[in-house]
């Protein structure tokens, strides 16, 4: 819209009492040129016989219906108090302007609050999650040296008990011995069936213990004690360590029953 000191303005955007005709020769016009009310204007004019007199509708400006032709041009004269309405209607867009403002201002002040607790919660939930996974990773490596820990005591448990077996022999049937009725001792089956082919193999070899004499429970063997128990123990040793003699006349009589039982040396003796 243009302002009161002479701007254009269509039909359809100026109600017909405020808008007068530009040309004073026309009906709707004074001398003067000052505005005159569309109705007089429109009672003045020749109306036309083959058309009925139809009445004025302001329903919409757009759709009126004059008797005589509106000019092509309207000038506008004045339009009375279009400062104060534009005064007003700035007022309103202001207004409406600061109240857009305000409730903006005060979303993002509250986005704002809501962007800081989030992020102190974040904060919180991170650094409980990195306290977490350092105590876990603690915690594993703890774990994870007991278990080390628990599987070489379990191996050395295993070899020990290994060693055990070895030495124990749980399996290896036990002979209780009576020599010359002066010694009376007990060792493994497979002490006395070390040298295969020997005397001693072939005697405890388990397919003659019926044929041996039993005196008590225990194998009567009628040889000397003493000597009978240094061969015992060389071959406990797998005749590794030959016995160490004071009286010569004892090794003497110690081959002699090696001899005789045919246990053969494992090194020829250096004495």
């Amino acid at each position: 819209m243009s302002d009161a000191e002479g701007g254009d303005k269509t039909k359809s955007e100026i109600a017909p009492e405020e808008a007068v005709e530009e040309t004073p020769a026309e009906p709707g016009a004074d001398a003067e040129g000052e505005a005159v009310p569309a109705e007089d204007a429109n009672r003045d004019a020749p109306v036309e016989e083959d058309k009925p007199y139809v009445p004025l509708t302001f329903h919409d400006p757009m759709e009126l219906s004059f008797i005589a032709p509106l000019p092509y041009e309207i000038t506008l004269r004045s339009i009375p108090n279009i400062n104060e309405t534009r005064s007003i209607w700035n007022n309103g867009v202001n207004e409406l302007q600061n109240v857009f403002n305000q409730i903006i201002s005060k979303m993002n002040m509250e986005f704002d609050a809501k962007v800081i607790e989030f992020d102190s919660v974040s904060s919180k939930i991170q650094s409980n999650h990195e306290f977490l996974i350092d105590w876990y990773q603690k915690m594993q490596r703890k774990l994870n040296e007991k278990n080390d820990m628990i599987l070489l005591e379990r191996q050395k448990l295993e070899a020990e008990k290994d060693e055990i077996r070895g030495l124990v022999k749980m399996d290896n049937e036990v002979i209780a011995l009576n020599v010359g009725g002066t010694h009376h001792l007990m060792t493994n089956r497979d002490i006395l069936t070390l040298c295969e082919g020997s005397i001693l193999e072939k005697m405890f070899n388990g397919m003659h213990d019926n044929e041996l004499k039993k005196v008590d429970e225990e194998v009567f063997l009628d040889r000397d004690g003493k000597t009978f128990l240094n061969l015992v123990n060389y071959l406990r040793n797998d005749r590794e360590v030959f016995p160490d003699f004071m009286d010569h006349n004892d090794e003497i009589q110690f081959l002699k029953e090696l001899d005789f039982w045919q246990v053969p040396t494992k090194y020829a003796n250096t004495k």
